[in-house]
């Protein structure tokens, strides 16, 4: 079960993808490219090009 740590852990990793400049402006953002490039050892740049988001159906295509 997660406890704080695991959490802590989490949040200062989404926050390391943040880049306002290329349009990761939010952690909403951040966090699909943070699990794509570690779930399918991808590089950041990989998995942000797999990110197919849109038509604001809340979910994330990749």
């Amino acid at each position: 079960m997660a406890n704080l740590l695991d959490w802590n852990t989490l949040h200062h990793k989404v926050q390391a993808y943040l880049d306002p400049e290329n349009g990761i402006d939010k952690p909403q953002k951040a966090f699909p490219i943070l699990m794509v490039a570690t779930l399918l050892n991808v590089s950041d740049e990989e998995a942000e090009d797999a990110i197919t988001d849109g038509s604001m159906d809340r979910g994330v295509d990749a």
